[in-house]
């Protein structure tokens, strides 16, 4: 992922969570080895409940989601469904001015 690349050096992070569970392992795994993603990839074995969907803070449920935490593990800014590169990058950079 790009965003992962450019501002990793800079203190920040990309990771991906997938919440299908195990069944979708062997097509996730393809995807990150086709796209060559060098990041950290999280799975979960069960697929994600209502319960677990609050947890992971998604209020709406809605995918994809972003979640973006400050230097302190503070949520700082979430999008739910599509977002623009833009709008990433702006709030990155906001972030790590700080």
């Amino acid at each position: 992922m790009q965003l992962h690349q450019k501002y990793f050096d800079r203190g920040f992070e990309v990771v991906t969570l997938n919440m299908e569970g195990a069944d979708e392992f062997p097509a996730v795994e393809e995807v990150i080895r086709k796209l060559n993603l060098e990041m950290p990839h999280l799975a979960l074995a069960e697929g994600l409940s209502d319960e677990g969907v609050a947890a992971v803070q998604l209020p709406n449920g809605l995918l994809p989601a972003i979640n973006i935490y400050d230097r302190g593990g503070e949520l700082s800014v979430q999008w739910e469904g599509d977002v623009t590169d833009d709008e990433l990058r702006q709030r990155i950079e906001s972030l790590l001015k700080d």
